[in-house]
Parts: structure tokens; C-alpha cells; sequence
């Protein structure tokens, strides 16, 4: 398994900056390695909700179904869980107050499944490239507080 990690703080209230992060229809607007993104459904975001994602791996684009797995608006944590051919993506956002703003703690775990197993140690640096191209868009768009 693949695991990235990071920190981000944010002059948004925690509570905007979780709404924004754990609507997925969103992850178009700051992070490059994301085409489109939809919901799957209408309706209030909770676990079982949908979303249909359209990620960019190695010049080629993805279809993902990510399905939110784990939401808490008072803790401000969520998980949120990508499906694709061969692939599982799991994001974990854990948004805390932090002074005026707030810090995201984002971590996103990614399992090759089946013969994709083998492609795990040549695809770390790419991964790792991914995430941080990702964080960088995150503190360009939200306005990274430092």
C-alpha cells in the first residue's frame, strides 16, 4: 500500500474548509491530477453518498466511484473511498481549528489490487509527485494561512 500525507492550514473557518474538502465536487477546482468530478446522487452529503471522479494517472484519465465512508461534521473527519480497475483510494480529512483558521490533516492511502500489486514500488514516486501537486493546489486555492 501506498500512503501520503500532509498538512495544510487554511484561513477558512473549520467548518467551510471541511464542507469544501469532503464535497468531492470540488477536487476539480485545486487538484490537478482530478479532470471532473460529479455526485452521484442528490441530496445531503453522508456516509453512502457518491461520487463520480475522473482522476488523471500517468497521461491517461480514470474513472473512479468514490463513496463516502466515515462523516462527521462535529469532529470535522471524513473518508472517503475510490474504486477503479485495479486501484483502491482512500482519503482520510481531519480538519482542525487552528487560531483564526484551520489545519487540514489529509492522508490518502492507495492498494494495487491483483496483478497491479506489482507496479506499488515503481509507482510511489508518482503517487508522491500527485499528492504534492495536490496540497500545492489546495494552499493556491483555499489561501494557505502561512
Amino acid at each position: 500500500m501506498i500512503q501520503v500525507q500532509d498538512r495544510v492550514q487554511l484561513r477558512l473557518s473549520p467548518s467551510e474548509a471541511f464542507a469544501f474538502l469532503s464535497d468531492f465536487t470540488h477536487l476539480p477546482e485545486w487538484d490537478p491530477g482530478i479532470a471532473r468530478a460529479a455526485r452521484g446522487e442528490a441530496g445531503p452529503l453522508k456516509v453512502g453518498a457518491t461520487f463520480n471522479v475522473v482522476a488523471r494517472f500517468a497521461w491517461r484519465e480514470v474513472p473512479m466511484v468514490y463513496t463516502v465512508e466515515a462523516f462527521d461534521t462535529e469532529q470535522r473527519k471524513a473518508t472517503l473511498a475510490g474504486r477503479a480497475d485495479g486501484i483502491v483510494a482512500t482519503d482520510f480529512i481531519h480538519v482542525y481549528e487552528r487560531g483564526e483558521g484551520s489545519e487540514v490533516h489529509w492522508r490518502a492511502e492507495f492498494q494495487f489490487l491483483g496483478m497491479r500489486r506489482l507496479l506499488e514500488p515503481f509507482s510511489r514516486p508518482l503517487f508522491s509527485r500527485l499528492a504534492k501537486k495536490a496540497m500545492t493546489g489546495l494552499r493556491r486555492h483555499l489561501g494557505a494561512s502561512r
